[in-house]
C-alpha cells in the first residue's frame, strides 16, 4: 500500500518474543505503529489473531480475532489487510483494492507448498525450495507467484555457485517467463526478472528497469528496495 511506509520484514523480526514495550520498540524502529499477529493451524481450521498498536500511548488502533476453515485463510488475509487500512486512514488506489481480494491460487495445498518454499528460501535451504515451489506450479499450473519465486531462487543458486550452469539460469529464466505469461503485471515476476538480469546476466541497468516495475505494484517491499539501494 504505497500510502503506508512499513518497516522491513527482517528489522520487526528481531523484536520476535520480545518483552520491550510498544513504544520502546516503536522508538528503536522508528514507526508510528506495530503491528502484532500469530497464526495458528490445527487440523483444518486456522487461528489468525491481529492487533495494531499506537506506540506513543500504547493502546489499540484494531484488534481482532478469525477462527475459520482453512478455506476461508484467503478471506482473512483481505480482511486484515483492509482494516489495518482503515485503522490507519490509509487511502487505497483501486488496483491496491483489487491486489487486496486477488487470490494467488484457488489450490490449498499448491499455496501450503508455496508457503513452504518460502520459509525454506528464507533459511538458506534453497534446493529445498526449488522442490517446494515446483510442487506448487505442478499442482496448480496457472500460480504466477510461485513461478515467480521459483525462477528467484533458481537465479540465487546460480548466483551463489551452487550451479553456476546455464542449465540453471536457464530454468529461471522459463520459471520467470511463465509468470509473466499469466500476470503481466504481477510485482514479484518483475522482481524476479530484475534478480535474473542482475544476478544471472549482470545487466544492470535492465534489473533496474524491472525492480522499477515492481516497485509500482509494490512500493514497500523491502527486497526491491534493497537491490536499487
Amino acid at each position: 500500500i504505497g500510502d503506508m511506509e512499513v518497516i522491513a520484514r527482517t528489522s520487526s523480526m528481531l523484536y520476535k518474543n520480545s518483552d520491550k514495550r510498544a513504544r520502546d520498540i516503536g522508538r528503536e524502529l522508528g514507526v508510528a505503529t506495530l503491528l502484532e499477529g500469530s497464526v495458528r493451524r490445527y487440523g483444518n481450521r486456522v487461528r489468525v489473531t491481529s492487533q495494531l498498536i499506537d506506540v506513543a500511548t500504547e493502546k489499540h488502533l484494531w484488534a481482532d480475532e478469525y477462527d475459520r476453515d482453512l478455506t476461508d485463510i484467503f478471506a482473512i488475509q483481505s480482511d486484515v489487510a483492509s482494516q489495518i487500512a482503515a485503522a490507519l486512514k490509509a487511502t487505497l488506489t483501486p488496483e491496491e483494492e483489487q491486489r487486496i481480494e486477488d487470490r494467488p491460487t484457488d489450490n490449498l495445498e499448491a499455496y501450503d507448498f508455496f508457503l513452504r518454499g518460502v520459509d525454506y528460501r528464507k533459511q538458506g535451504k534453497r534446493p529445498i525450495a526449488i522442490r517446494m515451489f515446483e510442487t506448487a506450479v505442478e499442482l496448480d499450473l496457472t500460480f504466477a507467484l510461485a513461478y515467480a519465486r521459483l525462477s528467484g531462487v533458481q537465479t540465487s543458486t546460480y548466483w551463489q555457485h551452487e550451479d553456476h550452469s546455464p542449465e540453471r539460469l536457464a530454468k529461471a529464466k522459463a520459471a520467470v517467463d511463465k509468470a509473466l505469461e499469466l500476470e503481466p503485471d504481477l510485482p514479484g515476476a518483475h522482481f524476479a526478472l530484475g534478480m535474473y538480469y542482475y544476478q544471472g546476466l549482470l545487466d544492470y541497468d535492465r534489473a533496474l528497469e524491472q525492480f522499477a516495475i515492481a516497485l509500482e505494484g509494490l512500493p514497500n517491499d523491502a527486497s526491491t528496495l534493497a537491490f536499487i539501494g
